[in-house]
């Protein structure tokens, strides 16, 4: 608990120094737009030092989709939303720029079986019968650190308007998955040990996601 406490105190130490530092440099702010693998967003930009500067920024997208999950087929309602401070280094005085920072990372699906009739949960068979069904929440770890590269810095030059393109990996380790039975089937002689052996398979399909790519084309404007 206190490790995850000194994890979430430092986005939030990162994000109000760089909210003091965009007050105080209230002339020098840049407002951006994006869009990319973490959804729309949006972004206030500010100078620190002459070749580094600071970001805030929100990220939101929703889908919903249909997909098969260890052999079962689920509903799946995909909710992406992310809080980042960053900050970018622009070492050769130019638009290239590398980044580092951390993110709020508050990525999530909810998941329920559409399946009806003989099914396979953590390699046991069940009846799933009109009113039964498997429903849970995959979610992934909060605190996200990021490293990343991209161009784009209108702080920086003449220029009020600058597109801005972003490519780095959000750190946000496995997946956790969280299921359970409903209706007759939360009764059924073996379900617990089978959804949690279901969990696990499902959290070995998640791995591929400890690593988000994070791929994104903004437009600012400063003021």
């Amino acid at each position: 608990m206190k490790q995850s406490f000194q994890k979430y105190s430092l986005v939030a130490v990162l994000g109000a120094a760089l909210s003091m530092n965009l007050t105080a440099q209230a002339q020098e702010v840049a407002v951006g737009v994006k869009t990319g693998t973490l959804g729309m967003g949006i972004e206030v930009i500010t100078p620190l030092k002459t070749d580094l500067n600071g970001r805030l920024g929100f990220n939101y997208f929703s889908l919903n989709d249909s997909q098969d999950l260890t052999d079962i087929d689920y509903d799946i309602d995909i909710t992406l939303l992310t809080f980042s401070a960053l900050l970018d280094w622009h070492p050769f005085g130019n638009s290239f720029r590398l980044s580092g920072g951390a993110f709020y990372n508050g990525n999530s699906a909810d998941v329920k079986s559409k399946a009806a009739g003989s099914v396979d949960i953590g390699n046991q068979t069940f009846f799933i019968g009109p009113a039964d069904q498997v429903s849970g929440e995959v979610d992934f770890r909060k605190f996200a650190p990021y490293l990343g590269f991209g161009w784009g810095n209108n702080l920086g030059d003449q220029n009020k308007i600058a597109i801005s393109l972003d490519f780095g990996l959000m750190f946000q380790g496995s997946g956790n998955v969280d299921l359970q039975a409903n209706g007759l089937l939360a009764s059924a002689p073996g379900i617990d040990a089978a959804l949690a052996n279901e969990e696990s398979e499902a959290e070995d399909e998640f791995d591929a996601f400890n690593y988000y790519p994070v791929i994104s084309l903004g437009l600012s404007y400063r003021f």
